[in-house]
């Protein structure tokens, strides 16, 4: 469903535990360990991998706290080389009596972008509850009940943050086992580049940490040169417990290396953190502290050095830093933001930088047994409590085709079941407007044996079907099967994509995510680039455009990937069940309208029908209506016509409740401005038949509006729709069957 158009002048589950064997491909290891949230507090899941990655020939230990420390060797003098676990992100805060989570920061010392809690808002995040991981959607508001822009709007933080479980109350939410203090994440979606690329959030910490780990499996320790201490601590070391602690079991120490996200950043004198330049991946290392000016290559850049730390127990002196201490890191592009971008091969030399550093013997590269993949039944990775990494591609390759990744509630009906299925199938197809095709085909696999179904000029899928050609009241339903996303619109040299939004969106709510780019050859991921200022940015909304980029170092790697002006870009998807009765994905407007006239067909004896009906699959609504303007001005015409489509519902704590509320729910939707007796007729046909049916004002515009200007009646149907046009739209199982029923009950009026 389009926007409202404004008055003139006015966007996998965090994963939990480790593999059994960690991949031996650097490449392969981080995308898996991307995959992973550790929330500061929270870090087991990293702990974990981590001490799979180690392997078992090493003495890990691992204490109360969570550190996981190997040492190596004996003896002075004693060097310690650490890395944090930590990310930031959220914990629940509270459950409100209608079943959303509020949610607190942790890990507040960690650095950040001033869009990191924006990256947020609409987004699919998961809570790490007593049951096991749940899905969520953080509430955004739909651009259909705000149309008009609001450019001087300050960022989304976590004051606006309503995380959206698919719960009705709060007996619901804490039967899915979550609680206060739960670990809250971003779904992981790392995107592989071309050029040896990774993105993802806190790429830079976690890379380094497994060219740590990969250090101490490769290290040897030669006699009479003292000892290592490797650790990676479940704490941040901005404030120093956690490396305190590691100073008292391990100290003192004549050489610490400090592993982590501080370059980038500087304090100024007032205690302020402000960011600073740093050079692309691939460029080298960072060094500073002890370190500054010490290896070849290395860039000398800011870092936020360690701080003194809190007197210890009974009002001891903290540990002091003794000997000397240094500071590496990685490179990286976009920091501080869901998309951080590094270079494989700079973990590589960051693990080669390490040993030499340390002055041991190398051991041989650990040669691993691959991997073995689960099948293809096997429930999903980020439902269960272990990761399943992916081999690495040798080349940039899109992410399986999405689907609906947990399985459904115990008491699921066969009906929702169903629904779900279909409604998910075609939810996961990529189809912005004008690129319906996959959607096309996937719609016509699926209708009824009886169906001969026919593909105008504009691309409209229609089946007809019922009375006689020259009957006198044809009716038609028709539900589009494009969805919002971008078009390319210009190359730049340096291999950027710049996009036109194709329908209404919000471009805040699609900066700094994860991307594909549908080309040619294939779907290519890509990152959808944060604006250039996004650790400072002051306002919520970009103000130009967005652009994506593909690791692609010029115009001749983009156009060998197959991609030009006009290729679609869109977000990778997931679709996933909410609670009891809920789904959520993007693209449900329209897809599930796409499923629900689907399933209304299954339904119908087109021997029976005395009048004729068609039913209609139509393309490119989001931009104009393009498709139902080629019916409408199609031979013969209709006499009634039904558009099927989605419900901006303000049923959300984010909205303002008016005239546009339907809650989820409650049934399918009327419109309050269709005439009162027809009106009338539908809610007593609803009444006798069983259906729920709810009445409201629609916003925003649908398919009918070509046929405004006719002799046809036109009659919007619909469900409610929270968070519309937005990466992670949420819709009610419930509402879509009482739609279906109604289709229906609608077409044997004419048997």
């Amino acid at each position: 469903m389009p926007a409202a158009e404004p008055r003139t002048g006015a966007s996998t589950a965090p994963r939990t535990g480790a593999s059994q064997t960690a991949p031996a491909d650097p490449g392969s290891a981080l995308e898996a360990y991307l995959r992973l949230a550790a929330v500061a507090g929270r870090e087991q899941p990293a702990a974990g991998f981590i001490r799979q990655r180690l392997g078992r020939d090493l003495p890990v230990r691992s204490d109360a706290s969570g550190d996981l420390t190997v040492t190596l060797g004996s003896g002075a003098p004693r060097r310690l080389v650490a890395c944090p676990l930590a990310e930031p992100g959220f914990v629940v805060s509270r459950v409100t009596a209608d079943g959303y989570l509020r949610l607190a920061a942790a890990g507040e010392d960690i650095p950040a972008g001033a869009l990191w809690q924006q990256a947020h808002e609409g987004q699919v995040v998961w809570v790490a509850g007593a049951r096991g991981a749940v899905p969520g959607v953080v509430a955004a508001r739909s651009i259909h009940l705000h149309p008009h822009p609001e450019p001087a709007a300050a960022p989304f933080t976590l004051a606006d943050a309503f995380v959206d479980v698919g719960a009705e109350n709060a007996a619901q939410a804490a039967e899915m086992g979550i609680r206060p203090l739960d670990p809250v994440a971003l779904d992981r979606r790392p995107a592989r580049l071309a050029g040896g690329l990774l993105a993802g959030p806190s790429a830079r910490v976690k890379a380094a940490c497994l060219a740590q780990a990969d250090a101490a499996r490769r290290f040897r320790p030669a006699a009479g040169k003292g000892s290592v201490v490797f650790a990676w601590t479940a704490a941040t070391l901005a404030g120093r417990p956690a490396l305190d602690r590691l100073l008292r079991d391990h100290g003192p120490v004549s050489d610490l290396v400090f592993l982590g996200w501080g370059f980038g950043w500087q304090r100024r004198a007032d205690g302020s953190v402000v960011p600073a330049p740093l050079p692309p991946p691939g460029a080298g290392l960072l060094a500073g502290g002890a370190l500054a000016g010490r290896l070849p290559g290395a860039h000398a850049a800011p870092y936020l050095p360690l701080r003194p730390g809190p007197p210890g127990p009974e009002g001891a002196a903290a540990e002091p830093l003794s000997g000397r201490t240094g500071y590496l890191g990685l490179t990286a592009r976009y920091p501080g933001t869901a998309v951080e971008t590094v270079a494989i091969a700079d973990m590589r030399e960051l693990t080669s930088t390490l040993l030499a550093l340390l002055g041991g013997p190398e051991a041989p590269a650990r040669r691993e047994a691959p991997r073995q993949q689960p099948p293809p039944s096997a429930s999903p990775a980020r439902a269960s409590h272990s990761p399943t990494p992916p081999p690495a591609p040798p080349a940039p390759q899109p992410p399986p085709a999405p689907r609906a990744t947990l399985p459904p509630p115990p008491s699921d009906s066969p009906r929702h079941a169903q629904t779900a299925a279909l409604v998910g199938a075609l939810a996961a197809l990529h189809g912005v407007s004008g690129d319906e095709a996959a959607v096309r085909r996937a719609i016509a696999a699926q209708l009824p044996p009886w169906a001969h179904p026919v593909v105008d000029w504009a691309g409209n899928l229609s089946v007809t079907a019922g009375g006689p050609r020259s009957d006198p009241e044809p009716r038609l339903f028709m539900a589009h099967m494009d969805e919002i996303g971008f078009r390319v619109s210009q190359i730049l040299p340096d291999g950027r994509l710049l996009l036109a939004a194709r329908g209404g969106l919000q471009s805040s709510l699609w900066e700094g995510q994860a991307a594909l780019v549908h080309g040619r050859r294939g779907p290519r991921p890509a990152v959808l680039e944060p604006r250039a200022g996004w650790l400072t940015a002051g306002r919520r909304s970009p103000a130009a455009g967005l652009a994506a980029w593909l690791g692609a170092a010029g115009v001749a790697d983009v156009a060998a990937a197959g991609i030009g002006v006009g290729t679609a870009v869109t977000m990778p998807k997931t679709v996933l069940r909410l609670g009891r009765d809920r789904l959520a994905a993007r693209s449900l407007d329209d897809r599930a309208g796409a499923a629900v006239m689907l399933l209304a067909l299954r339904r119908i004896d087109p021997a029976r029908l005395r009048h004729r009906i068609t039913w209609s699959w139509t393309v490119r609504e989001e931009v104009g209506y393009l498709g139902a303007a080629a019916l409408a001005h199609a031979p013969g015409g209709y006499r009634r016509v039904y558009p099927i489509d989605a419900f901006p519902t303000a049923d959300s704590p984010r909205e303002p409740r008016g005239p546009a509320y339907a809650p989820l729910g409650h049934g399918a939707v009327l419109p309050a401005a269709a005439p009162r007796a027809l009106l009338a007729r539908l809610l007593a046909l609803g009444r006798r038949q069983g259906i729920a049916l709810q009445v409201a004002a629609l916003p925003g515009g649908n398919d009918g509006v070509p046929f405004q200007h006719g002799d046809a009646a036109v009659l919007p149907l619909a469900w409610p729709l929270r968070y519309a046009h937005t990466p992670a739209e949420v819709a009610d199982l419930r509402d879509l069957e009482a739609l279906a029923d109604l289709l229906v009950a609608l077409a044997r009026e004419a048997e």
